[in-house]
């Protein structure tokens, strides 16, 4: 978060929107790579879902407070996100789940 802040405070370097652009790029490819089910593919598949809701937040310029105070939050605030987030988290979601996650994530980017 504090790579985010300082970049997008700093004259001539690209707006966060770029930064953004290229986060979802990265989340994509993270998705395609975890549907090869394997060991890897899984790991990557939860190392995703992690940073989604950092990014969640970063993406709207809000601050992430963790995992309890930003589901907390966004379950106030955004209740239709809160359950994409809540669907792909489970065990077993489907990797349509999770690109629903990426895509409410990226919303505008």
């Amino acid at each position: 978060m504090r790579e985010l802040r300082t970049l997008g405070s700093v004259r001539g370097v690209p707006s966060n929107g770029y930064l953004y652009r290229d986060r979802k790029i990265w989340a994509e490819k993270m998705l395609e790579r975890a549907a090869k089910g394997d060991v890897e593919g899984n790991f990557r598949l939860h190392w995703l879902l992690f940073i989604l809701l950092e990014d969640y937040f970063a993406v709207r310029r809000n601050w992430y407070l963790g995992p309890k105070q930003s589901f907390r939050k966004l379950r106030e605030t955004t209740e239709t996100h809160f359950s994409i987030f809540e669907t792909a988290l489970k065990p077993g979601a489907s990797l349509d789940a999770v690109r629903e996650v990426i895509d409410v994530t990226f919303e505008g980017v």
